[in-house]
């Protein structure tokens, strides 16, 4: 399978995950899910090529979970899909700029 198959693949069933835990449609016209998809390219490539981010700040870390909880469910539940079909693990910095992205998302009306 080539690296823009695998990518988009994974980006098709990681947007389901979120429709699924959020259980409503995204609004793919928005800019809010155009800097998702964004990121979700990305975080894939990094994902891929095992070039995750490092994690450096731990007290944001928290506090974006804490604050967050509803949209670190739906982040865990994507840690918890990449660790069973791809066998990779995500660090505390990306599971925060995904919930960041998944807060944004899913509070656009």
């Amino acid at each position: 399978m080539s690296s823009m198959i695998k990518i988009t693949t994974f980006m098709q069933e990681v947007i389901e995950i979120v429709k699924g835990y959020y259980k409503m449609e995204l609004d793919e016209d928005s800019l809010d899910f155009g800097r998702f998809i964004t990121h979700l390219k990305y975080f894939s490539q990094r994902l891929f090529s095992n070039k995750p981010t490092e994690d450096t700040d731990f007290q944001l870390q928290r506090m974006i979970r804490d604050n967050y909880s509803r949209d670190y469910g739906c982040a865990e539940k994507i840690k918890e899909y990449i660790q069973q079909k791809y066998n990779l693990n995500l660090t505390g910095e990306e599971m925060m700029f995904l919930t960041i992205h998944l807060k944004r998302i899913s509070t656009n009306k």
